[in-house]
């Protein structure tokens, strides 16, 4: 195997995907599952197209059945309403036939959606101004967007950068 330069970041492409199923291949139809996984819940949340606020994910696929979770009983209602509808999508996606759907309403989910940030203070900005002017000019041009925040979040003409 060749050496790898630390400089480098590793690359996000599935090249390494073989070298670890062939060293453990338990782990590899595992990978191989979860890539399988994302690829049909993409295509569901594409070919469905609803609003935002119907949230749900697809939890698994095993022996013909889809897992789907949702934070809300409302959305799950209608994911059962649309039951023939979704096994049709999700079996285009998936190698084998669906042929039963199992929606699990989890409201833990809903915990893990990340609420607005609260605005900045405009003592918050001045900080983060302050240490812009210190920095380096990469960081210093974040620390100064995110002291725009600050200017956005209150009512009247905003500060400039």
């Amino acid at each position: 195997m060749p050496p790898v330069s630390k400089s480098t970041p590793p690359s996000p492409s599935p090249s390494p995907r073989p070298a670890l199923a062939v060293k453990t291949p338990m782990l590899g139809a595992v990978l191989d599952h979860a890539a399988r996984l994302e690829r049909a819940n993409q295509q569901l949340h594409q070919q469905l197209d609803w609003p935002s606020n119907l949230r749900f994910e697809l939890a698994n696929i095993r022996t013909g059945t889809l897992v789907l979770i949702t934070p809300l009983a409302p959305v799950a209602a209608r994911l059962r309403l649309e039951q023939s509808r979704i096994l049709e999508i999700a079996s285009r996606a998936w190698a084998t036939p669906l042929t039963k759907l199992l929606v699990r309403t989890l409201p833990a989910m809903a915990a893990r959606t990340s609420p607005a940030p609260p605005p900045l203070s405009p003592a918050a900005a001045q900080h983060l101004r302050a240490a812009a002017a210190a920095a380096d000019p990469d960081i210093g041009e974040l620390l100064r967007r995110l002291a725009s925040f600050a200017d956005q979040s209150r009512p009247g003409p905003g500060r400039g950068r």
